[in-house]
């Protein structure tokens, strides 16, 4: 038994921890894993933005917060306390998944010199992983190297971190290699899924329907969503399901561009650019050949981007910007798209995969409730 608190301190007693590994496993309960029970180490914002980007029944296995400052040389932590208002030095967290790997790092571009909030997020999928590798630099630092690979792309996510932290980064970089196929592998993988991503709720939501209607970016005129729409189901018809029927649309938004509107749709084999008519040419980038997807929410803009997909991308990203009005959209977009970029890539060029919840068609649901 502990001592009461104001007998000061039991080097004996046990911590919460402790007391959580002697409690009897249950056998048909859901439990937490360590890196559960120890999340709330992580600064709040993170948790905020953790929040936004994974779902309830993602399970945590390791997390790893990281400061740039323990990297920054004498001149740049000078120059960040000369700026205006003072800068704080840039905070992360590398997430890892059954699912994802997540990178979290704060925005650093600032608003007027001295206002900065917002998050980057650069995601893939422990499939994505070709190897993990810890480098030892002459400054003392250590670099974690993450080289992805996928169908004709290559992508390497280094991220610098203090010798403070090198058993965490060994013991995140072992974790991260078990997901690294082997010679006559018989472990058993996850199945891929995608899931219907809910809407924000509108004030009055329509009657008689489990969800509301699409809601396109308010600063295009919805003639001009019908005729991107119909532009879409043309692109469709082009790059349809093995059996011959057009495939399933996970998610779509309308944005307003510097000189066109642009249709964003994501089903499991593809990410669909869709311009107006008589513009530039429709953009069909298979999910199979994306490394990473990249997500940006500031006070500067939301952006949506990804690296591969493309021949003619080169190893540059593909970038599409959202107004602050549409920035569900791309939240939407975003839960699509890194769903499936866990689809393998016989999973996603085969038939459409079932819903969870095994409802139907989210894209001709959102036509039946005359979204658009």
């Amino acid at each position: 038994m502990a001592r009461v608190w104001d007998e000061g301190p039991d080097p004996g007693a046990l911590s919460p921890a402790q007391i959580e590994r002697l409690r009897p496993l249950a056998a048909h309960t859901d439990r937490n894993s360590d890196a559960e029970y120890a999340f709330y180490r992580l600064h709040a914002r993170f948790q905020r933005y953790a929040e936004d980007l994974l779902f309830a029944d993602d399970r945590l296995l390791a997390f790893l917060p990281w400061t740039a400052a323990t990297t920054d040389g004498r001149r740049d932590r000078l120059r960040r306390w000369l700026a205006p208002g003072g800068r704080s030095p840039v905070e992360g967290a590398l997430v890892v998944t059954d699912r994802y790997v997540l990178l979290l790092r704060d925005d650093a571009e600032l608003v007027d010199g001295y206002l900065s909030w917002g998050y980057v997020c650069r995601l893939t999928a422990p499939e994505r992983l070709d190897s993990v590798v810890i480098e030892d630099v002459a400054s003392g630092c250590l670099r974690l190297r993450l080289c992805l690979a996928s169908a004709g792309s290559r992508e390497d996510i280094v991220l610098a971190l203090p010798p403070a932290v090198a058993g965490e980064v060994r013991r995140l970089a072992s974790l991260l290699a078990g997901f690294i196929p082997r010679p006559d592998d018989a472990r058993l993988r996850r199945p891929g899924t995608i899931r219907r991503t809910p809407r924000l709720p509108l004030p009055f939501p329509p009657t008689g329907t489990r969800r509301p209607p699409r809601r396109p970016d308010p600063l295009v005129p919805p003639a001009q969503v019908v005729i991107l729409e119909q532009e879409l189901a043309a692109l469709l018809a082009r790059f349809p399901a093995p059996l011959g029927v057009p495939r399933r649309v996970w998610a779509t938004a309308v944005v307003s561009g510097d000189d066109d509107p642009l249709l964003v749709a994501v089903t499991q084999a593809h990410v669909l650019l869709v311009p107006p008519p008589g513009r530039a040419a429709p953009q069909a980038h298979p999910i199979a050949s994306i490394t990473s997807v990249e997500l940006r929410r500031s006070v500067l803009g939301t952006h949506l981007g990804w690296i591969g997909g493309s021949a003619d991308a080169m190893g540059e990203p593909t970038v599409v910007a959202f107004p602050a009005v549409a920035a569900d959209s791309c939240l939407e977009i975003f839960a699509a798209l890194r769903q499936a970029l866990t689809l393998l890539p016989v999973e996603a060029d085969g038939p459409d995969t079932a819903e969870p919840d095994g409802r139907g068609d989210p894209w001709d649901q959102g036509n039946d409730q005359g979204g658009g």
